[in-house]
Formats: C-alpha cells, structure tokens, sequence
C-alpha cells in the first residue's frame, strides 16, 4: 500500500516537473523570438545611423569596442587618436573645398 501512494507521489511529482519544463521552454521561445526582434531594431538603427553619419557611427563603434577589449596600450591609442585626427581634418578640408566650390558656381 505504502509502495503504491510513494509511486503516485513520484507520478505527482515527475508530471509537475515536466510541466514546468514545458512552461519554461515556451518562456525561453518567447524571449528568443523577442531577443531576434530587438536585435533586428538595432541592426536598422546602427545601419541607418551609419548612412547618415558614418564618422560618428564609427567613432562610437571604436569607443565601445576600447571598453569592451579593456583599452589598448598608449602607443596605439596614440597612433588611432592621430589617425582619428588626420581623417577628420581631411574630411574637413573637403567639405571646405567642396562649399568653397559651390560657392563660386552660383
């Protein structure tokens, strides 16, 4: 008799188990389906703002990438900053010369 009532226990128990399993893969498909939506938001965004801006995209791209990688030695970050500095100077310079340009066609 005591085998019998220990057996159903355990069926009791198995069945709640599985069924909390069952809820617990249908919340993880939730979340999934939700992580995928998310990231797809952001891939419109990044990719929006990198049409618009590509300097600042890139620049903010490289920020993060700095913090996440822990920083880099002084002489590279010496070497991106002075290469940072000579791209945005020559943007500049040809935004300036193609202003300058315009100007002088009307």
């Amino acid at each position: 008799m005591e085998n019998q009532q220990t057996t159903r226990n355990d069926n009791g128990r198995a069945q709640r188990i599985y069924q909390e399993g069952q809820h617990v893969a249908e919340n993880a498909r939730m979340l999934s389906e939700q992580v995928r939506k998310v990231s797809r938001e952001v891939e419109d965004v990044v990719r929006d703002r990198l049409n618009t801006r590509p300097y600042v995209t890139l620049g903010i791209a490289a920020a993060v990438g700095y913090v996440l990688g822990g920083g880099l030695p002084r002489w590279i970050t010496r070497i991106a900053a002075e290469f940072g500095i000579r791209a945005a100077l020559a943007a500049a310079v040809r935004r300036a010369s193609e202003q300058s340009t315009s100007f002088e066609d009307e």
